[in-house]
């Protein structure tokens, strides 16, 4: 008989484990292992459905467990794990009852100074945590504070805005998340170029000089603060698997290892994906998973780790990232302040948007779009987002690490492929034969077909060829005319299927389902 890679074997224990009953409430048999050095562990696990209930457990360890999904019948879905490990080696991960406890976290010194023409902007970091909080517990406390850059004079910028992701450890120990974003739906928003510094314990931890940052991106760096180690983390997929987070590719899968050096992995640029997104297939990140997401997911080699974690990093590069000013009329999504399509159905995440009378995203330059010229405008970034050819570069790095970075690249790529959809299109989607019926069934034959001549005339305004209308503006005019003016929908199930077509995202328990919308 031939011999199942060892990969396979660890999934079909796994399934006879749970399948044998013997995990569930009250009970501590393993769920997973995983293989740890000395110091500060903090790592992402997903959990089979049933398999965990109130925490996790590594080993005999002091554990914190802070979940972020559950499963319909109130398991464990994923969590985000966090130990100190006294020694290196392999660890069981078993459930647990919940545990509780806090202590006051030591704030380390942290800012971000960002000169614009000579004149230095700082965004500090405040010296005591916010209530916005992505771990909280006994061992760890994280938590987003955003500041506004401001100059000497007082004077605030007005569109950048600065991240500070502190994690702090009860023994002091710390590491600050940074990322400097440029991504406000606000008028006179644009690219920018600065000189960056950024201070961590009152030493420069990074500087670059002459940064183009351009509008909708974002960069990102982390730093440590404190002499106790961070612990690396070598997981085991054999529950990811089993909960269907991840597939369990086959051992031959080539062992290569990629090094993130070289100036494709400096702050906005692409890393290993093609900046022309929507080039044609042969490319190694269009897959389920990109080729060096799957050469780590089979061999787990460190270095290759620390490859894929870059290229999610640089998921930030690409301008595809929107959030409402926080002087908007509409609040957005959660407290990411994403753009809701229930709030504002006839968006349209285009350069073309407000010359087809349509909401648009008050900024520029707006990305190049798809499927024309290579060649960037003036302030306009190089980098080309697609919906079609969208690769996931951003989902596992979240699984490893649990950090709240990857969780909202998910979500700005997901509220991107919605927003990114045309109105006329997303119009189409309601007048769908399913919505129809329901809109029969709801409001009767008379009121449904006033709904039907409704879209019709938003349909006639959407299905003016832009190509047309700049060629022969008068006959475009003429079929504007005639379509009348484009109004919101009022109707109640006109609304109830544009709700159908917005993202919902809430970065604490909603993000894992955002895997597949973030690959297409």
């Amino acid at each position: 008989m031939k011999k199942l890679p060892s990969a396979f074997g660890a999934y079909a224990a796994l399934v006879l484990l749970l399948a044998a009953g013997s995990v569930g409430r009250g009970q501590s048999a393993p769920i997973a292992t995983v293989a740890l050095t000395q110091g500060w562990a903090t790592f992402g696990e997903v959990v089979p459905q049933g398999a965990a209930v109130d925490a996790l457990q590594v080993g005999s360890l002091a554990t914190q467990t802070d979940v972020k999904t559950r499963w319909p019948d109130g398991s464990i879905r994923f969590a985000v794990v966090t130990a100190s490990v006294p020694a290196a080696g392999t660890y069981a991960i078993a459930p647990a009852p919940a545990a509780g406890g806090t202590f006051a976290p030591q704030v380390p010194a942290a800012s971000v100074t960002l000169t614009i023409g000579g004149t230095p902007y700082t965004a500090t970091l405040p010296a005591a945590p916010t209530g916005d909080a992505w771990l909280t517990g006994a061992l760890v406390r994280e938590w987003r504070a955003v500041v506004t850059p401001v100059a000497a004079s007082g004077a605030a910028h007005p569109f950048l805005r600065v991240n500070f992701d502190t994690r702090v450890y009860a023994d002091g120990k710390a590491r600050v998340d940074v990322s400097v974003e440029n991504v406000l739906d606000k008028s006179g928003a644009t690219t920018v170029t600065y000189d960056a510094s950024i201070s961590v314990g009152g030493q420069i931890a990074f500087s670059k000089s002459g940064v183009q940052h351009y509008y909708l991106t974002r960069w990102r760096k982390t730093f440590e603060a404190g002499a106790a180690p961070l612990a690396s983390v070598t997981p085991d997929f054999a529950p990811f698997n089993l909960a269907r987070a991840l597939p369990p590719y086959l051992s031959q899968v080539t062992n290569v290892v990629s090094t993130p050096t070289g100036p494709s992995y400096e702050i906005l640029n692409s890393g290993a994906v093609l900046a022309n997104m929507p080039a044609h297939g042969g490319r190694p990140e269009l897959a389920p998973y990109p080729d060096w997401t799957a050469r780590y997911l089979v061999h787990r080699n460190a270095t290759q780790r620390s490859f894929v974690l870059a290229n999610g990093d640089l998921s930030g590069s690409w301008p595809v990232h929107v959030r409402e000013a926080e002087t908007s009329a509409t609040s957005g999504v959660g407290g990411e302040r994403l753009i809701s399509l229930d709030q504002r159905p006839r968006i349209w995440y285009d350069s073309r948007a407000q010359g087809d009378l349509l909401d648009y995203v008050k900024g520029s330059p707006m990305p190049i779009r798809e499927y024309g010229s290579l060649t960037p405008g003036p302030g306009q970034s190089p980098l080309i987002p697609d919906n079609a050819h969208q690769p996931s570069i951003a989902y596992v790095p979240y699984l490893l690490t649990g950090d709240r970075y990857y969780a909202e690249e998910m979500a700005f790529w997901a509220n991107y492929s919605m927003l990114h959809l045309s109105a006329g299109r997303r119009a189409r989607r309601r007048r769908h034969p399913r919505l129809q019926r329901s809109a029969r069934l709801r409001l009767g034959a008379a009121q449904h077909r006033r709904r039907r001549g409704l879209l019709s005339r938003r349909l006639a305004g959407a299905r003016v060829s832009r190509a047309q209308g700049r060629r022969q503006p008068a006959v475009a005019r003429q079929l504007r005319e005639r379509a009348g003016p484009v109004e919101p929908v009022q109707d109640p199930v006109a609304e109830q299927a544009a709700r159908g077509c917005a993202v919902h995202l809430d970065v604490g328990t909603e993000l894992p389902r955002a895997r597949d919308r973030s690959r297409r």
